[in-house]
């Protein structure tokens, strides 16, 4: 089983763990002085909100799984669910948290190629599962 795993710096934590308490109407898993986290089923979500990892906002992102065998790898003859961006926009430039640039700063139109299930859907930005022409007119 897999859950999104969100970590955001805070400046107060006091006054984020009672907003985010107050959001998804239960406290904190683990709470320290300077951190907490919520590990939510509905979502399947494991927040946690710290004070000692850099400036405020998304510090880091991904999919927690329970074991390591969920996790999967990029070989020769496996699908694959991918996301090609492109970081060289100027509005994404300099990107020292590229994380942070695309939560923060991030536009549709960065995306340059998408893969689901090990097949091109949009490459080079251009979508190949149907006809954009017919659908604008």
């Amino acid at each position: 089983m897999t859950r999104v795993h969100i970590n955001i710096a805070v400046t107060d934590l006091e006054h984020s763990v009672g907003f985010c308490t107050t959001l998804f109407g239960t406290g904190p898993t683990v709470l320290k002085e300077d951190y907490a986290k919520w590990m939510l089923e509905d979502p399947r979500l494991n927040l946690s909100i710290s004070t000692g990892c850099g400036p405020a906002g998304v510090d880091h992102l991904g999919i927690q799984t329970e074991t390591a065998d969920a996790l999967g790898t990029l070989e020769v003859g496996k699908k694959a669910d991918l996301l090609v961006v492109d970081t060289l926009r100027a509005h994404l430039v300099p990107a020292g948290r590229i994380i942070s640039a695309l939560v923060h700063s991030g536009h549709p139109g960065d995306i340059e190629s998408v893969m689901v299930d090990g097949r091109f859907v949009m490459r080079d930005r251009e979508v190949l599962t149907m006809d954009e022409d017919a659908i604008i007119r």
